[in-house]
Order: structure tokens, then C-alpha cells, then sequence
């Protein structure tokens, strides 16, 4: 483990020694704007094509959800250079390019293992994720149950508002079918998180940095000339150290390697999209900052914020409100915040 690791393992435990998970889980769960207000949840298409959730014309002040989940594993990260992407040709383990493999595990299901840099991913796949032209499902995902009961009824509460303000502009306005959230809380993946893996060369690409891994599996130039994609951005992760009121980057790649010991504040916005004449929705990943763990040794890398947000921190002087005393905050109801 190098010695920059080793400081900031020592940071995330030493930041939850004399605060308990709960006092940091209820004071960094919150709902707020990029830039305050009512949040009235305009829902509106946004730059990149799919619908948003504004307190404002002209998809103006994003409505963003923050919240703590605990990652239950290993496979609660979907985190590797390309995600879960895989071609048609990845079913010939001869024709899988060097580091991918695919296998089958005693229960029928599919792993995808990615091996790069010393380093391995693994996540699931489905049989219908090697269809041609699937790159909309190429993803990367962060998923874990709220960290505290309080924090678990206020993501509910903050979801249903959410599905019933979409679909009343999937009946009301867009005149469509309206199609629910399958990583609903009652499913064993909620809440869940994601970022697309590739966009269109002509989208706009979202916040955070480039990977410090470019396509090490030539999935871009694989996909065919035909095909005009580009790797997105991966999120910004921030390890946060609530003493000394700092926060120190992290590379995204390296999550998995937390495991399911650490607790991660996650930024997130409503987003529908249309598909097969149909509206459904996801919340789509802004960025993370990892608040606190037990033991675990994790590399850091260098990262590029790219749009600074407030931090929540807290000290023993808190103990008695733990409120973060400045953030972007608005009622949570169905008809003020969804």
C-alpha cells in the first residue's frame, strides 16, 4: 500500500472514531439545487436529450438528491474501465481482446472480469448486453442500501415523489405510457446509481474527469466507424476528512476495493428518457465523496472537479447539531421537490 493510501485509510478511520455512522449519514442526507430555490420540479429536456427535473425554465438550477448508502459487496460497484460494455464477439473466449474474460458461473449467470494495470473488475451481464447496438446499456453503477433507517424513509419518500412527478408528464404532457423504476425500494439494488459509458460524439459528455484508463480495451474503435461514440467522463469521488475539514481525490476505478465496510455520500439527479414509446427514469450519477469506513487500502489518483459543490463536514463540536450549517435545501414533498 503506498504511503498516500496508508494516510487517507488513516484518514476515513480516524474521521469516524468519535462520530457514530449515524450523526454523519443524517447531516449528509439532504435535497438541494445547483443554485438554491423552491424546487417545484419543472420536468424538462435537458442538454443531453433525456428529462430532468428543474426548479426553472429552461432546465435551469438541476434538482439534485444526496444521500449515504453502504455498498453491501464487491459487485455494488461497477466501476472498471469500460463498465459492463461487451460486444457480440465476447461470447468467443478467442475473440475477446486481451484481459476480458467472460464466465459462467454455476448458477447460469454471466461475469464479465476485466484485468488492466494489476487491477480486476468483475460485474454482472446479461445474455441481451451482447446484442449489437446495446452501447445505451454500457454503464457504470454504484448501488447500496441507505446507511440509516431516517436516511432509508427519506430516499423512499424522495423516490415515489420523483416517479409520480414523471409520470404526470409521461400522461399529462407527453400523452405516453408510463414505465416505473424497476430499482424500486423494494428491489435488492435500490438505491442505484448510473453514468453512461460512451455518448454520442455530438452530446455533451457529463461532469467529472476523464479516466485515467482511455479505452485500454479498444471497445471504441471495436464498436465500428459506423458507430460515432465517445467515452464519457467518470464521476469525481472525494474522500473526505471531516477533522482537518478537507477532502482528498480518489480514483473512480478504485471503489471496489472499499468493499462493503465504507459508507459513500452519492450526488444524484432524476433523469427520464423515451424509449420504445414509453417514459421511464433512473438517477443518474453526479459524484461521491466516501465519508467514513472501517479498514481497507485503496489507491488515489489525481482528479479534476468541475463544478466545486458545498461540503458537509463534522467535528465533535457538532454533536449537538449536526446539521450542516450551509446547503442548497428544499422541503421534501410530491409536490414541492418532485
Amino acid at each position: 500500500m503506498s504511503e498516500t493510501a496508508s494516510e487517507i485509510d488513516e484518514i476515513t478511520q480516524k474521521s469516524t472514531k468519535s462520530l457514530t455512522l449515524t450523526m454523519i449519514v443524517d447531516a449528509a442526507t439532504y435535497i438541494g439545487t445547483q443554485a438554491g430555490g423552491q424546487l417545484k420540479g419543472l420536468v424538462e429536456v435537458g442538454p443531453d436529450g433525456s428529462y430532468g427535473m428543474y426548479t426553472a425554465k429552461g432546465h435551469q438550477n438541476r434538482i439534485e438528491l444526496v444521500f449515504v448508502i453502504q455498498p453491501r459487496s464487491y459487485s455494488a460497484f461497477k466501476n472498471g474501465p469500460d463498465g459492463n460494455a461487451v460486444l457480440p464477439l465476447y461470447k468467443d473466449p478467442a475473440q475477446c481482446p486481451p484481459g476480458i474474460t467472460i464466465e459462467q458461473l454455476d448458477n447460469g449467470q454471466l461475469v464479465k472480469k476485466a484485468n488492466w494495470d494489476g487491477k480486476e473488475w468483475k460485474c454482472l451481464v446479461w445474455e441481451n448486453n451482447f446484442d449489437k447496438n446495446k452501447e445505451c446499456s454500457w454503464e457504470w453503477t454504484v448501488s447500496g442500501p441507505p446507511a440509516s433507517e431516517k436516511s432509508r424513509d427519506w430516499v423512499n419518500s424522495a423516490f415515489k415523489a420523483i416517479e409520480s412527478k414523471f409520470a404526470d408528464a409521461a400522461d399529462q404532457e407527453m400523452k405516453i405510457p408510463f414505465k416505473n423504476n424497476k430499482n424500486g425500494p423494494a428491489d435488492q439494488m435500490f438505491v442505484l446509481a448510473r453514468r453512461s459509458v460512451v455518448v454520442d460524439n455530438a452530446a455533451p459528455l457529463d461532469e467529472g474527469r476523464a479516466s485515467e484508463y482511455p479505452d485500454p480495451f479498444n471497445l471504441v474503435q471495436a464498436i465500428g466507424p459506423e458507430r460515432d461514440f465517445k467515452f464519457n467522463r467518470v464521476p469525481e469521488v472525494l474522500v473526505v476528512d471531516h477533522k482537518k475539514k478537507e477532502e482528498f481525490p480518489m480514483s473512480f476505478h478504485d471503489l471496489h476495493l472499499l468493499g462493503n465496510n465504507v459508507a459513500v455520500q452519492v450526488f444524484v439527479t432524476p433523469r427520464a428518457f423515451k424509449y420504445q414509446q414509453k417514459l421511464s427514469w433512473d438517477f443518474r450519477l453526479i459524484c461521491i465523496k466516501v465519508l467514513g469506513k472501517k479498514e481497507a487500502s485503496f489507491a488515489v489518483s489525481p482528479s479534476k472537479s468541475v463544478r466545486k459543490r458545498t461540503a458537509v463536514f463534522l467535528d465533535d463540536s457538532d454533536v449537538d447539531d449536526p446539521k450542516p450549517k450551509k446547503q442548497n435545501a428544499g422541503p421534501l414533498t410530491s409536490s414541492s421537490s418532485a
